[in-house]
């Protein structure tokens, strides 16, 4: 049986990096996640540099958040991107992209 429970850090003093393959996006990314006192779950966008071409910051608990990536100067519907979680202090369930 598969027990994978969630990305976290080893430890409350360190943050944990996870980076995805290249994906077709849609602007928006759903994500359940537990975030401790002072945690946080930080969300970029990365383009084929690995650059942050947009961030989000998650700072409390979530189930099905929805993290729009849309904005007046930049669109990531269609197009593919790497997502980084960069957490600390919380643990990150599943992530969705519709």
């Amino acid at each position: 049986k598969d027990r994978w429970a969630g990305y976290e850090a080893v430890d409350d003093d360190s943050k944990a990096i996870v980076t995805t393959t290249p994906l077709k996006l849609d602007n928006n990314i759903h994500i359940t996640a537990d975030v401790g006192k002072g945690g946080l779950i930080v969300v970029n966008v990365l383009d084929s540099e690995n650059v942050t071409v947009c961030s989000q910051v998650i700072r409390t608990s979530c189930t099905d958040f929805s993290l729009s990536f849309k904005s007046k100067s930049f669109d990531v519907a269609g197009k593919k991107y790497a997502i980084q979680f960069k957490v600390r202090g919380a643990k990150v369930y599943s992530f969705s992209i519709r």
